[in-house]
């Protein structure tokens, strides 16, 4: 087959979603790349090329996103107002780790270290101990 026919392509290439399509895409997406894809009928990888390519979709992204943790925080608090212990825990650990609530262990060592034990037994049991936690 001859090429002769055949002219030399060197139109720039479009794109293939545009600014509006791609933020229709993201409104009500909660910020989620998957979501997007779907709206968009296109792979994740290309869902986030589009949507970190124009500034408006970039913020609206960051919007839906702040949107959906702010809903997520709104159950959580609904929650901890009906009286759910797991989620009064789960809040308390986390942001009332600042006054003191966290669910770390203390251990006092100090009374079977130095007041029953030579400072060779203490240094032995800290080195035997220590060698425990490693592991």
């Amino acid at each position: 087959m001859s090429k002769r026919g055949r002219k030399k392509e060197t139109q720039r290439r479009t794109s293939r979603f545009t600014k509006i399509k791609v933020l229709k895409a993201i409104e009500g997406s909660g910020g989620i790349i998957t979501n997007i894809a779907q709206n968009l009928n296109c792979d994740w990888h290309t869902a986030r090329k589009y949507a970190n390519k124009y500034e408006e979709a970039k913020l609206l992204l960051e919007s839906e996103s702040e949107g959906l943790l702010d809903n997520a925080e709104n159950a959580m608090h609904n929650l901890i107002s009906s009286g759910d212990v797991t989620m009064i825990k789960y809040y308390l650990s986390t942001k009332g780790r600042k006054r003191g609530y966290t669910e770390r262990q203390e251990i006092d060592l100090t009374n079977n270290i130095v007041s029953n034990s030579t400072p060779e037994e203490a240094a032995r049991f800290l080195k035997e101990f220590m060698n425990g936690c490693e592991q």
